[in-house]
């Protein structure tokens, strides 16, 4: 496999585990007692963090090549 295909990979993994942060952000909130637009507010909110997240992790593992 080719760096790309890798990295690739790897950030599927991060938008899948982002995610289901976010559905349970929501999920949580929901039962919590907010009202539904609020609580995919809140998910939204917990997808994003983890996806930066996730993100700044993956740079840090696969740092890019200087050209």
């Amino acid at each position: 496999m080719t760096s790309n295909s890798v990295r690739a990979l790897w950030l599927a993994c991060a938008l899948l585990m982002s995610s289901m942060v976010g559905v349970g952000g929501g999920v949580l909130s929901f039962v919590g007692g907010d009202n539904p637009a609020k609580a995919v507010i809140a998910g939204a909110a917990a997808f994003g963090g983890a996806m930066a997240l996730l993100t700044a992790v993956l740079a840090l593992l696969f740092p890019g090549r200087s050209r």
